[in-house]
């Protein structure tokens, strides 16, 4: 009896003395675990965030065009409340410069080009309104790229600028600033889901 329990006692002290080292594996291998699912999560998170943010800014886009284009008649149309030709043409003599860039720089708006397209001041902003609704409907299904962006935010700088009291409101605004900052976001190309973009470390 004295020798097995001497026996049992000595596999227990053995058993005592592997016990910290399995331990310590144990937390060696969760520790590099939990470092490659942080790592992982981190990856997919900054992803997810930069395209969710995308998708809201095009949202926004895609309202405010939307918005503008079923108004349009009814607020800067000739015979609307604040005509965009009127307020246009106002602005417009102001400014001496033959330059188009100076002109541009002056006010910021596509409306200097009305007629190379043979439409009116009126007409023209009103197509810049639909072409800003479709091209945020195609940045919503999923084409929010750079250049996509790009051109909502000339398009909507182009319409703010012309647009008087209905377009002068902190959430315009702050519509261009953000549109401002997806530009950096948001990559030249289709969305890797793999991958956030670069910029989104910056902000």
């Amino acid at each position: 009896a004295s020798a097995i329990y001497c026996v049992a006692r000595g596999g227990h002290a053995v058993h005592s003395g592997l016990r910290p080292i399995h331990s310590a594996r144990r937390r060696a291998v969760a520790a590099d675990a939990a470092v490659a699912a942080a790592a992982v999560v981190a990856a997919m998170s900054a992803s997810t965030t930069t395209q969710i943010f995308l998708f809201l800014v095009a949202f926004s886009y895609l309202s405010a065009f939307g918005s503008l284009y079923w108004q349009w008649s009814g607020l800067y149309g000739d015979d609307g409340v604040t005509p965009a030709a009127i307020f246009f043409e106002q602005r417009a003599a102001r400014i001496s410069s033959p330059s188009t860039l100076e002109r541009l720089r002056a006010l910021p708006t596509l409306a200097w080009f009305h007629a190379n397209f043979g439409l009116s001041v009126a007409e023209f902003m009103e197509a810049q309104a639909l072409a800003g609704t479709l091209l945020a409907a195609l940045a919503c299904a999923g084409v929010a790229t750079a250049p996509v962006l790009l051109l909502l935010q000339l398009l909507y700088l182009s319409l703010y600028t012309v647009g008087g009291t209905f377009l002068s409101f902190q959430w315009d605004i702050l519509l261009l600033e953000v549109g401002a900052i997806a530009v950096l976001l948001a990559p030249w190309a289709r969305p890797r889901p793999a991958a956030a973009a670069t910029p989104a470390v910056w902000l």
